[in-house]
């Protein structure tokens, strides 16, 4: 073979390795651009199903299936699995599940229950077209995705058990918390007093987190539109919510001879008086003519107060709660209580009513003085003076028995004194205590099925502690909480009178039994109106302990301050937030009801408390989380 052919034989050769080579390289580009389109399906799959998932999570678990126009799990997951690219049609039941399709694009979503009731897992699948691959027979490769979001349900406030306040026999008894009461004030009461939702807010911003006025609550010509007192009610064999002493009743007026505060229960004999064991001399009655309420200030300034009852199909929006019962209890002077008869004056019709007990002693009429009554159904007979309406009026119900199995809502708002909406001359200082029974009144089951009580986002407490140190309930922090941040909203704290000492306000950590204490830990004067947010009011010194108050913690990192310092009130009239991050190693042990973080009075002084708080604590940050994606 000559030179030039062998040269013309190579360059062949080459041209066919080139080409060779070539289609490699194109097959090479072509594969890497399919498994980048891959990437980009699978991304986007990824998206819609972590979109559709944490939209649809805060439905579960009483509202997973398509039932309400929107307002379920199903629909909502759907829903956001369109926004993010896979519009499906209507889903059908598969299984348990709902599995929605479209037949044009092949897509196919998706949702399912898992083993916890407040998980929702959400698959988002669909054949894509392949670009080069499509020349090999590859025209689609098949995408799925699958997520699952959770949720953390909201803090629950209070104190454990199935009772938040304290009767007036209870009051004072540390074996079982009972260091308060639950407390509203009128709305012509100033707000330093404590209450700092339910007064003219005076300029704040103010209002409940479950309000018309936020937006949270669907409108109701029956009820403020600024909120009320709300509590999560969870009856797993179903029962009764009662309320004690339902109705604004100040019992000692210094004009009537003999008139004194009232230490005792509803009781008459036989039954032995009931009464609170540190006597007459003592803080521990209900308060109710205190402050700024004033016996010679007319009618106008005694309050009525309303009872609403909603039954819950979604903890965190309450568009869809469905109103069961609402009762008005007006309001009464119990400046006679300890006379024979006419002990009740009713303030808003005239005329007196009577006080009757049964044979063993048990009220027959005006249970809702210093008594229980279950407010969905008890019906007033006998709370009206002769010729006169009934002190307990009924908007909606009574029901005619006990509350089948569910989770509800008591709303408790303070009224006008003739059940008007506000505002008003109102300057009552109510007190309450709310509990739970099982059916037929009866106490309930304390084993694996036990009623939950608590404060719902916000509630305002008084104590009337007398002595030196002490710990109240304050909320319940789970041990899924760890890693988060909880802000803890305290209003108008300090109110004590310290005989010339100080008082210093501590978190207890629950899971230490100690001042909480974490890095990051910031104290905020937020003045006036909670809604200001933080970061217009620079985090208060940590280091000073009260070298300049009133914006400092009392030692650096810790979750303690001071609040009166010799009768200076640091925080009258005003929000403290404790800002707390909660460490990732976060794990309280014991039963639920060991995991409450307690608010703890310190003083330098024997010390009479008469401090009327607001509390609020609330994640900071969505609920709503992703486990896996």
């Amino acid at each position: 073979m000559s030179r030039t052919q062998r040269q013309r034989s190579q360059s062949g050769q080459a041209l066919v390795l080139l080409a060779l080579l070539l289609v490699v390289l194109i097959s090479m580009v072509a594969l890497a651009i399919d498994i980048g389109l891959g990437f980009f399906y699978n991304s986007k799959a990824e998206h819609a199903a972590a979109a559709g998932a944490l939209s649809g999570v805060v439905f579960m678990p009483n509202q997973f299936a398509p039932c309400c126009g929107g307002g379920d799990a199903v629909d909502r997951a759907l829903t956001e699995a369109a926004h993010n690219g896979f519009p499906t049609g209507t889903p059908a039941s598969v299984n348990g599940s709902y599995v929605a399709t479209n037949s044009s694009t092949h897509a196919t979503v998706t949702v399912s229950k898992t083993s916890s009731n407040q998980r929702l897992q959400v698959t988002v699948a669909q054949d894509e077209p392949t670009f080069f691959l499509a020349a090999l027979g590859l025209t689609t490769m098949h995408v799925a995705r699958t997520a699952i979001a959770t949720y953390l349900a909201p803090i629950p406030l209070g104190q454990p058990g199935a009772q938040l306040g304290s009767s007036v026999s209870q009051l004072g008894a540390p074996s079982s918390n009972n260091y308060y009461f639950l407390r509203s004030e009128g709305w012509s009461t100033p707000r330093s007093e404590g209450d700092a939702y339910t007064p003219n807010p005076n300029g704040s911003s103010d209002v409940h987190s479950i309000s018309e006025n936020n937006g949270t609550e669907v409108s109701d010509s029956t009820l403020p539109i600024r909120g009320g007192y709300n509590y999560q009610v969870f009856l797993p064999q179903g029962g009764q919510i009662q309320i004690y002493n339902a109705a604004f009743a100040p019992d000692k007026n210094p004009a009537v001879t003999g008139s004194v505060h009232n230490y005792c229960e509803n009781v008459g004999p036989p039954q032995a008086p009931q009464c609170n064991p540190n006597g007459t001399s003592s803080n521990y009655y209900l308060h109710e003519d205190d402050s700024s309420f004033s016996w010679g200030g007319g009618v106008g300034q005694f309050s009525a107060v309303r009872y609403t009852v909603f039954s819950v199909n979604n903890l965190f929006l309450h568009s869809s709660d469905t109103k069961l019962s609402q009762v008005t209890v007006l309001p009464i002077d119990a400046s006679n209580w300890n006379k024979t008869s006419n002990q009740y004056l009713d303030v808003v019709h005239g005329g007196a009513v009577t006080q009757q007990y049964d044979s063993s002693g048990n009220p027959l009429n005006m249970g809702i003085y210093h008594s229980w009554i279950p407010v969905t159904t008890y019906s007033g007979v006998g709370d009206n003076a002769p010729g006169k309406p009934s002190l307990v009026q009924w908007n909606t119900g009574p029901l005619g028995g006990d509350l089948p199995p569910g989770i509800y809502r008591l709303r408790v708002d303070l009224l006008n004194y003739d059940g008007s909406l506000p505002p008003g001359a109102g300057t009552a200082h109510k007190a309450i205590a709310v509990r739970l029974r099982g059916p037929g009144g009866a106490a309930c089951d304390t084993g694996a099925n036990p009623c939950i009580l608590s404060a719902w986002d916000d509630f305002a407490l008084y104590t009337p502690v007398s002595g030196t140190n002490f710990t109240v309930p304050l909320f319940q922090l789970p041990p899924s909480y760890a890693g988060q941040t909880v802000d803890v909203d305290i209003y108008d704290p300090g109110d004590i009178n310290a005989n010339g000492g100080s008082a210093t306000l501590s978190i207890i950590d629950a899971s230490t039994n100690a001042v909480a204490s974490a890095a990051g830990l910031k104290l905020y004067d937020l003045g006036t109106s909670r809604t200001d947010p933080p970061q217009n009011s620079p985090p208060c010194n940590l280091t000073s302990p009260v070298s300049n108050p009133p914006c400092q913690l009392s030692s650096s990192g810790n979750a303690s301050f001071v609040a009166n310092n010799h009768g200076t009130l640091y925080f009258n009239g005003q929000w403290v937030r404790v800002e707390i991050p909660i460490p990732a190693t976060y794990n309280p042990t014991g039963s639920p009801s060991s995991w409450y973080w307690q608010l703890q009075y310190t003083t330098t002084a024997p010390v009479q408390a008469t401090d009327t708080i607001t509390v609020t604590v609330s994640l900071r940050g969505a609920p709503a989380h992703l486990v896996s994606s």
